[in-house]
């Protein structure tokens, strides 16, 4: 019969040449690359919504997105409400501080899915959302989609999880403010 003594060594020796084992093979096969390590860098960011961008004829045509300011609100026919539409990026005074509150919000719940990180999926998804002026958020919907269901549904998860958002601010005097917002995904090296 073997020693209580040698089989204890026996087995640590087994134990630590395996975790080396394991340590060299995911060194040296490039597996580790492909899972974001603690140092490793990739961006998500909300940006400028890519539909505003471009000539002064796409931006007349777009008035109500980018940096231009956004029309007075309308009431729309018949409802007695106020609304009005602006882009997350909109630095038109009035609406500007309680849209930083609304990115914030929206940032803290928003990730890359590691799905679409391994598979290197890559994308802007555009999504419209609205909010009353109680801060309830209105359903949002996918303007443009990235391509990617996984990276449309992370955009669309990140607002719905924001939710309740904070209240309309009372100088607005608007019933519902509709936001318009670009998700970026892009993998850095």
């Amino acid at each position: 019969m073997i020693p209580k003594r040698l089989f204890v060594i026996t087995i640590i020796i087994s134990l630590v040449l395996h975790i080396l084992f394991l340590i060299a093979l995911t060194g040296f096969s490039g597996f580790s690359a492909a899972i974001p390590q603690k140092g490793d860098i990739f961006r998500v960011h909300l940006e400028k919504n890519p539909l505003a961008g471009g000539d002064e004829d796409s931006r007349e045509e777009q008035a109500s997105f980018g940096d231009e300011p956004a029309p007075p609100p309308e009431s729309p026919p018949g409802t007695g409400q106020r609304e009005a539409t602006v882009d997350l990026d909109s630095t038109d005074p009035r609406y500007h501080t309680y849209l930083e509150q609304i990115r914030a919000r929206i940032e803290f719940h928003w990730s890359y899915p590691l799905k679409s990180y391994l598979l290197k999926e890559e994308g802007t998804t555009v999504v419209k959302f609205a909010v009353t002026e109680t801060g309830d958020l209105i359903t949002p919907h996918i303007l443009e989609s990235s391509g990617h269901t996984t990276l449309d549904a992370e955009s669309i998860h990140a607002v719905a999880s924001s939710a309740p958002l904070p209240r309309l601010p009372e100088n607005l005097n608007l019933s519902k403010l509709h936001i318009v917002a670009a998700f970026t995904y892009r993998i850095t090296d």
